[in-house]
């Protein structure tokens, strides 16, 4: 009785093994998985159904049973060697999708097999309108694909501006003008050769246009600076040769204040540069007093005052005793720029509005002028570095690119804000936010 149970015992454990064999067969190789089961299952029946000696039976149902459980062994190890050539591919993909650069793997007929998300935005296209795509000259002429056709045929609508040739590598710096300033390093790089050809290749892109841009820009902005520095500077050292002649005495005063007034436009252009390079490099800190905001006004206003005679400017002021917390040097930068560009880009004879009254826990300053104006689709450019309006540089006026985005930098710095509506040829609003409690600064 004891040897039946365990008998009973040992035959559920076996068939419960089969049925985890037949599951596994089935789950991984779905209809092919059942007809192995299926096929050892009729050869047991032939066993059994076919008249042969009972020990030959018992022989061949062992070979069978040691047979399945062997090719589910065999193809247990073939499911775990694709699951980790699966693993090591999706590994593979997720570095290739990571890379910095953009890379496109195509044919020998310039179809593209895969591409990366970086390839993806240089492009301005998804994958799934790359995938595939065979990449013709023709391409060039289509706003949607003419990048992806540039990288692939740089030499028909670009400039070259240097090549070379590493191994079997060519690299390529390319210019391109349309849409827009561009400028690429592209690698061509073979992949996989058959009978001597190549047949797969990798075009590795890396943009370099905001780096090329931002060096031409600083030059630039050198440039610029130099100049507006030699000018002033050149205007003082008039005046003292001027004062070395016998002169009334209120010609000495007004030549003394003309000076004044120029060094202390000389301070305000050097600050700008600091605070820039000061703002970039993280280091930028506040030295906080109370002080009157409308006799900062005031002050950049007197500094200003040639400026405003020259371009006839008509001044409306409408400004209120409020004092505030701040740093009174870098308020008085910030706000220097945006009415110096009231000033500069306004039209002859113009309208120059300043305003301020307390609303709430912030003073408010409004600065409005009559001039040229920021055309719409470049306004969210405003506060970036360098960045100077198309008008403005038609125009040939001056300017280092700087001053809205310092304004902005140390506004935001003293926990305010700052809003910029124009139009273009009818004029700018101004609108700046400052704390009147100190406990607000840098919130």
């Amino acid at each position: 009785m004891g040897n039946q149970v365990l008998n009973l015992q040992n035959l559920k454990k076996i068939i419960q093994i089969l049925l985890e064999k037949v599951k596994f067969l089935y789950e991984n190789f779905q209809i092919e998985g059942l007809l192995i089961v299926f096929a050892i299952l009729a050869n047991f029946l032939a066993i059994f159904f076919l008249k042969a000696p009972l020990f030959i039976k018992i022989v061949s149902l062992i070979i069978n049973i040691s047979l399945f459980f062997f090719l589910v062994d065999v193809l247990k190890k073939a499911v775990e060697k694709k699951l980790k050539a699966e693993n090591l591919s999706q590994i593979i993909f997720n570095a290739f999708n990571i890379t910095p650069q953009g890379l496109c793997i195509y044919d020998e007929y310039f179809t593209i097999i895969q591409v990366n998300k970086k390839f993806c935005n240089i492009v301005g296209l998804s994958s799934e309108e790359i995938v595939g795509q065979k990449v013709k000259p023709e391409m060039l002429k289509s706003a949607k694909f003419r990048t992806l056709a540039q990288i692939f045929f740089p030499s028909l609508i670009g400039q070259i501006l240097e090549r070379k040739t590493e191994e079997k590598i060519e690299i390529s710096f390319v210019y391109f003008k349309e849409p827009t300033d561009t400028y690429f390093v592209i690698w061509t790089v073979p992949v996989l050769e058959k009978e001597k050809n190549v047949v797969t290749k990798l075009k590795i892109v890396e943009d370099k246009t905001a780096e090329i841009l931002y060096q031409k820009n600083q030059n630039a902005f050198y440039d610029i600076a130099a100049h507006q520095l030699k000018t002033p500077l050149s205007e003082i050292n008039w005046i003292l040769e001027t004062l070395k002649n016998p002169l009334q005495e209120n010609e000495k005063n007004e030549l003394l204040n003309t000076a004044s007034k120029i060094t202390k436009k000389i301070t305000w252009l050097v600050e700008t540069i600091l605070n820039s390079v000061k703002i970039e490099s993280g280091s930028l800190n506040l030295n906080i007093t109370r002080f009157n905001i409308a006799e900062v006004i005031n002050d950049i206003l007197d500094i200003l005052e040639p400026e405003i005679k020259i371009n006839k400017i008509n001044l409306i002021k409408d400004l209120k005793d409020i004092e505030i917390p701040g740093d009174r040097a870098k308020i008085f930068l910030a706000l220097s720029n945006i009415i110096d560009n009231g000033i500069r880009y306004n039209k002859p004879e113009g309208k120059l509005e300043i305003s301020n009254f307390q609303e709430g826990d912030f003073v408010k300053i409004i600065v409005k002028d009559t001039g040229i104006g920021i055309p719409q689709k470049e306004q969210e450019e405003l506060f970036k570095r360098f960045f100077r309006a198309s008008n403005v540089r038609k125009i040939g006026k001056e300017g280092f690119g700087l001053g809205l985005y310092i304004s902005k930098k140390l506004i935001d710095l003293h926990g305010g804000k700052i809003k910029i509506e124009s139009k273009e040829g009818i004029g700018t609003t101004v609108t700046i936010l400052l704390p009147i409690k100190e406990e607000l600064i840098g919130k």
